[in-house]
């Protein structure tokens, strides 16, 4: 087995011989009428450096400072030193857009292509897998969208699963390529990916593919909770042993600073009432779908970058006077894949909520469970019921809310049980003062009255004897 090229005979400049290389050139080319010349030409290369992985540290800090270099024979050597990377193991340069297809037929075609080749059925898409035949992709990471053309690229990304007739298949556009040092020539220092364009000049030259690394754009994040149902009660009144819980909630973003509701005091049904406003503003990469934050170092000089992935993290707590808080329960929704809330609290499990991407869709509600793991085991301990808006930061200037009940759009606050009582423990000169000159204010002033009048007199007889005696012996004295 092997590969045989064929290239037309270059014309010589001789005189001799000429006819005969120009008639064998003028036939080669009329029986392979695209046969390509081999004769040396000037071309154009690009080079694309979109990111690299893993790389090796170079500072004591265990990061690295890294930017590219190409170097081309002897002569050519271009340095990007001045756009460096600062403190990072996985710097990007620039970015070929997850959205950005640029083969001339989308992937579902090629997939669809691809399974008539092998005689395979139609693909069957849902919204987290691709079924062909017997065999079933499921696509679990956080990076693949749920639409068709994604799922499709994903399946040929992971066609060599595929039994019988699978293999790997020549990924699109950009290439993972591993990096050496001439002096460690056996050890990795990590990964490129990037892709080289080649094309002659007297061809028509495209417009170069825009890589620059996308804008950050500003998010505003609202979470109203209004109620809450099922929650497990892990406190217990010390006489009388009644079970109850004092409910509040935490909630944040990675990277952002928690925020916590007010406190349903004695819930003694697992039920808690809030109509409270919870807002988290954050960088969002929509390209990477990531939450980024840039912060300067201790110096001040360069900045590091910080990625996460845009998850609401909510968790129910027991409120205590006199002890830690109680953790009770935590709910974790990813925005770019998280499950539609359910209509109703009977009907909160996660597996059987169709999936959504707030991105998108801008605004959900519904109720959505918490979640308490002991002995890897999950279980429910309780239920939210939330309203899980998400803006742009001009959008949310146009239409500002505050914080908890506060406004703008302010939210009514609920309708509790009375936790007067509570008072005289939280508080006790409060409440003394409260429950006795507030409430009573007229009748506090009538016995304050007569305490004093009380106690005048009770001063007077006490000190009339002593004046009796004092008189006495004055006069008698006196006498004598």
């Amino acid at each position: 087995m092997g590969n045989v090229h064929l290239y037309p005979m270059p014309v010589g400049n001789d005189k001799q011989g000429t006819s005969q290389e120009q008639l064998f050139s003028n036939t080669a080319y009329q029986i392979w009428p695209g046969l390509k010349s081999n004769a040396a030409c000037k071309v154009v290369v690009r080079a694309y450096i979109l990111r690299a992985y893993n790389l090796h540290p170079g500072d004591i800090s265990g990061l690295s400072d890294p930017y590219v270099e190409i170097v081309l024979g002897k002569s050519i050597r271009i340095s990007d030193s001045k756009n460096y990377v600062p403190k990072t193991l996985n710097p990007v340069f620039g970015r070929d857009g997850y959205n950005r297809w640029r083969d001339s037929e989308k992937p579902s075609k090629i997939l669809h292509k691809l399974c008539l080749l092998h005689s395979l059925k139609h693909p069957i898409y849902t919204t987290n897998s691709v079924t062909i035949g017997l065999k079933t992709f499921h696509v679990h990471e956080e990076n693949i969208e749920s639409d068709r053309q994604s799922l499709a690229l994903y399946v040929l990304n992971h066609w060599q699963d595929m039994p019988v007739v699978g293999y790997h298949l020549v990924p699109e556009y950009v290439e993972t390529r591993t990096l050496y040092n001439p002096d460690m020539p056996n050890l990795h220092q990590g990964t490129l990916e990037m892709w080289v364009d080649m094309f002659s000049r007297d061809s028509n030259i495209p417009e170069m593919v825009d890589i620059k690394p996308p804008i950050v754009e500003l998010y505003e994040l609202r979470v109203i909770i209004w109620s809450v149902t099922d929650v497990k009660l892990v406190d217990s009144n010390f006489f009388t042993k009644e079970k109850h819980s004092d409910i509040y909630i935490k909630g944040w973003l990675p990277g952002v600073e928690k925020r916590s509701t007010d406190v349903h005091y004695r819930s003694l049904n697992g039920e808690g009432l809030f109509n409270w406003r919870l807002k988290f503003s954050f960088p969002y990469n929509k390209t990477e779908n990531i939450i980024v934050y840039r912060k300067k170092n201790y110096f001040g000089f360069d900045h590091e970058e910080q990625q996460f992935s845009p998850k609401l993290n909510l968790e129910i707590w027991d409120n205590d006077q006199l002890s830690p808080d109680l953790y009770i329960g935590s709910l974790t929704l990813n925005l770019r894949n998280m499950p539609r809330g359910a209509k109703s609290s009977w009907m909160s499990n996660l597996s059987e909520m169709s999936r959504i991407n707030l991105f998108k869709v801008k605004k959900t509600s519904g109720w959505w469970p918490f979640i308490s793991t002991e002995n890897n085991k999950n279980t429910i301990v309780g239920k939210v019921n939330a309203e899980i808006q998400i803006m742009t930061k001009q959008e949310a200037d146009k239409s500002p809310a505050g914080f908890g009940r506060d406004g703008p759009q302010p939210l009514t606050v609920p309708k509790r049980p009375s936790t007067h009582y509570l008072k005289a423990i939280m508080d006790p000169f409060k409440f003394v003062f409260r429950s006795l000159f507030s409430a009573n204010r007229t009748k506090f002033l009538v016995i304050l009255l007569i305490v004093f009048v009380v106690l005048f007199f009770l001063i007077m007889i006490y000190a009339i004897p002593g004046n009796l005696i004092r008189i006495l012996f004055d006069k008698f004295f006196k006498k004598n």
